[in-house]
């Protein structure tokens, strides 16, 4: 199995097209078995600490989702998006992996010139992110403007938790959009490749199993090494698969076959906290995340942590880092603003 991916990540990498039933193999492989995507990723990782053409210190400076997504890029030849919908991307300390700029389309140069704020950011953050949640599954999707892209829903315990997006190739020789658009947007368009059947299937094939590795990656680093196999470690788990969701104190308690009285005052003693304030400190790190990161307003960022009222986030995000979400979002560390 493994010198199965070995090659066809060696194919992939030096641009050999692959046949499609090659392909359509190695993706129900991949699904299949959670060791393989592990392994999967970290050749692609070893590939880009060794081949990317970045600057050695500023590559240290980059985080490993950073790493993969700058040598797939280099790599493919395509443009990379990425959206973290529920802030699952950061480290133990709440950083977030995947800066603002990967967050965003209007890096792509056709996106940054014809960018919209109300029909773009409606688009990509309505549009596309309820097709995926919809769908669970890669798609081609083509926008207001004529441009098309691949989508990757990345799913994570039964749930779309983020999006890899590659684009963007044009539709037809003339863009929707134009009458509308700069003269500089339609030269930009019109430098665009169509977007074969395919490059299509490659392209979804390599970054499915990449988001796949990535999100297995994630639960392994999740995982408390200091105490393996304890209630503790399942306890926290727990909370990370589903803080942004609906979830209870009884859930939890099923989840450890105990009863919810049993599982109260284990939480505490494991953790020095009780079950609501525990959930509660994960969906404001979340939120610090995507406040950072994205330009999504309070409201939306309020129910994607799971919190419907937006008056109560406001004051349990206050109560969590000392200031209201507007004015830490002002103030804090992110200093490029994603958007669609």
């Amino acid at each position: 199995m493994l010198l199965f991916c070995t090659i066809m990540l060696l194919m992939a990498f030096s641009g050999i097209q692959w046949r499609i039933r090659t392909q359509h193999r190695l993706d129900s492989r991949l699904r299949g078995n959670d060791d393989s995507k592990a392994w999967f990723l970290m050749q692609m990782q070893h590939i880009a600490e060794s081949e990317s053409t970045m600057n050695n210190e500023l590559w240290e400076n980059l985080s490993w989702v950073e790493q993969l997504l700058t040598a797939a890029e280099e790599r493919l030849g395509v443009r990379l998006t990425c959206y973290d919908l529920t802030g699952l991307l950061h480290d133990g300390k709440g950083k977030s992996l995947l800066p603002s700029h990967w967050q965003t389309h209007r890096k792509i140069p056709v996106c940054g010139l014809g960018f919209v704020p109300s029909r773009c950011m409606a688009h990509c953050h309505g549009s596309v992110i309820g097709d995926a949640t919809r769908r669970g599954e890669p798609f081609r999707h083509r926008c207001w403007k004529g441009l098309e892209e691949i989508v990757i829903p990345l799913v994570w315990r039964g749930e779309v938790r983020a999006l890899l997006m590659a684009g963007s190739w044009r539709k037809d020789k003339r863009p929707v959009g134009s009458r509308i658009m700069p003269a500089r947007w339609s030269e930009e368009f019109n430098k665009l490749e169509l977007l074969t059947e395919t490059l299509e299937q490659e392209l979804r094939t390599l970054l499915l199993a990449l988001g796949q590795g990535m999100l297995a990656r994630m639960e392994s680093e999740s995982l408390d090494a200091r105490r393996p196999g304890t209630r503790r470690q399942a306890i926290m788990q727990f909370l990370r698969y589903h803080a942004c969701g609906d979830i209870t104190l009884e859930m939890l308690a099923t989840s450890l076959h105990l009863t919810p009285s049993r599982a109260s005052h284990l939480v505490r003693e494991l953790c020095g906290a009780s079950f609501q304030e525990l959930v509660r400190e994960e969906r404001m790190r979340r939120a610090r995340v995507l406040l950072l990161s994205t330009d999504l307003t309070v409201g939306e960022i309020a129910t994607r942590v799971g919190m419907e009222n937006e008056y109560h986030f406001n004051r349990a995000f206050r109560r969590a880092h000392g200031l209201p979400p507007g004015k830490f979002r002002k103030t804090g560390d992110g200093d490029f603003r994603a958007g669609a």
